[in-house]
């Protein structure tokens, strides 16, 4: 009788312990941004069965290089010059200007009002030349070098480098008018994974779908729950950070960075790599003793021969977004603004 009660204690203990940890899960996923059920990473879209529709926000045009549709930019009242960047407040033309080239960042993701993005605060000392769209990667960055710098004769070129997703993990061939990203309803679709681009946003979440799906019908129904998203998800978390120390020692990325160095000393242009840090992963203690001696410690084979062209933004994890935006937020910027200001401002 006293083992009975015993052992009818500790499973009502047990299922007490179980609900009190789903409804912690379920606040954490709540402040996270998590779905429940949903396996991927949360910057990608909740998978869905229904079609996907593309927002017609970017493009890519007959170069292979991604832009933005100032159509459609015109009607969130966000100009958009006729090369398909965002235009800057104080921009008259294009000669002897500063060729800011980046994705997100630059194009000023995060900044409560692209006033107060770092590529806006920079164009009230300097004259800009930007360059940055959101979802652009090294590839991008040497087709831009390869047109805009014999195009426009900067006097100075500063790409921004962002390690969270910078890192290529193999090249990535050209093909004119593919997206780099589909815009949806639900958030960014990726148009090109590992080799191989999607047909369209819906081929690409039907991708996503299956590589993130539970695979039996007995993990559909754990998922359904906190605690099954969590314990589901550790393989693929750590599948992705296997990825990614591997990234880390791919050379992708810095041959492209290359190919840019190698037009500006064609062209007679002085160019700086300014790194953006990767807000979740990069900013230990280690970082902040020497954020360049980090950098190239910990990405030596991405900026392997560019070193002296390297500088790191000197940033703390309050200058970001929460995740899963991540971007700058306006101090951030501010502070973006400050160090390249100070960068720009060291040449003549």
């Amino acid at each position: 009788m006293v083992a009975s009660r015993k052992a009818t204690f500790y499973l009502f203990g047990l299922i007490g312990l179980l609900i009190a940890i789903e409804l912690l899960l379920r606040i954490y996923f709540y402040c996270s941004a998590t779905v429940i059920g949903n396996l991927a990473p949360n910057w990608l879209p909740p998978p869905t069965n229904e079609s996907v529709s593309n927002i017609p926000s970017f493009y890519t045009d007959s170069l292979g290089i991604f832009k933005a549709d100032s159509i459609f930019w015109s009607g969130q009242k966000v100009p958009v010059n006729r090369a398909g960047f965002r235009a800057m407040p104080t921009n008259h033309d294009t000669s002897n200007g500063i060729l800011l080239i980046g994705d997100s960042f630059v194009w000023g993701a995060g900044a409560s009002s692209f006033d107060s993005s770092f590529a806006n605060l920079l164009s009230q000392r300097h004259h800009i030349l930007n360059v940055g769209i959101p979802g652009a990667d090294p590839a991008q960055y040497a087709l831009l070098a390869e047109k805009y710098i014999p195009l426009y004769q900067p006097k100075q070129v500063i790409i921004c480098y962002y390690t969270g997703n910078d890192m290529m993990p193999v090249p990535r061939f050209i093909k004119p008018y593919q997206p780099l990203y589909f815009v949806t309803e639900n958030g960014w679709l990726p148009g090109w994974y590992k080799g191989q681009y999607f047909e369209n946003a819906t081929a690409s979440a039907n991708y996503y779908r299956q590589l993130y799906a539970p695979k039996t019908g007995l993990a559909k129904a754990f998922s359904k729950t906190a605690i099954g998203t969590a314990l589901l998800s550790i393989p693929h978390r750590v599948r992705e950070l296997n990825d990614w120390k591997t990234l880390k020692q791919q050379d992708i990325s810095g041959r492209y960075l290359m190919a840019v160095y190698q037009r500006c000393l064609k062209q007679g242009i002085p160019l700086r790599i300014v790194v953006i840090p990767n807000g979740a992963k990069d900013l230990g203690s280690p970082f902040h003793k020497n954020p360049k001696a980090f950098m190239l410690s910990h990405y030596p084979v991405t900026f392997k021969g560019l070193e002296n062209l390297v500088q790191v933004m000197p940033v703390a994890a309050n200058d970001y977004q929460p995740l899963p935006d991540g971007h700058f937020n306006n101090k951030g910027h501010k502070k973006a603004a400050a160090f390249i200001d100070s960068l720009i401002s060291a040449y003549p």
